[in-house]
């Protein structure tokens, strides 16, 4: 339906880790929020970003393990639009609870978090093919049930979209 290319959307993914890594070596405005951008500080947006993919590969993992199984349904349409458009509005979602950050993380914990991140994406890349043949989906909260090349592609899409708002942060910050 969406014509997902899970190995363009794992490239993507990688690209957005360099970048995460990359930002966390200029420490400077890290921890800094622009209230006219986000309420959120750079820190908080890698860190949210990193949180949820982690969430989302363990997800996949287990799919892939045959700990989970295929529920039926389809993105609702909500989701069929951030899948086909490949982005997610500003300002408009909220996340579960338990993707909030209560205040800024420190350097060692960011970079924890996202090197954690990291190699969840990375068990799960040697399995691309078998993501391929994942039957059914799994429910998204906002999004409906999505396939696993679906979830792949909204991990690219969440995280692209919170490392623009980390450069749109940077861009305003003096």
């Amino acid at each position: 339906m969406f014509g997902i290319n899970i190995d363009k959307e794992a490239q993507r993914l990688q690209a957005f880790y360099d970048a995460a890594r990359s930002r966390l070596g200029e420490a400077a405005g890290l921890h800094a929020a622009v209230p006219e951008v986000s309420g959120w500080s750079p820190a908080e947006h890698l860190h949210h970003a990193a949180l949820v993919n982690t969430a989302v590969f363990e997800r996949m993992r287990r799919w892939l393990g045959g700990e989970l199984e295929g529920e039926d349904g389809s993105p609702n349409l909500a989701g069929r639009l951030v899948l086909w458009l490949g982005r997610l509005p500003r300002g408009r979602g909220r996340s579960p609870a338990a993707f909030q950050l209560e205040g800024t993380s420190d350097l060692e914990t960011l970079a924890a978090a996202v090197h954690q991140s990291q190699e969840a994406m990375d068990a799960i890349i040697p399995d691309l093919d078998a993501l391929r043949q994942c039957t059914g989906g799994q429910p998204h909260p906002a999004l409906g049930v999505l396939t696993a090349p679906q979830w792949l592609r909204f991990a690219r899409i969440h995280a692209e979209h919170h490392l623009t708002i980390v450069r749109d942060i940077d861009e305003q910050q003096p």
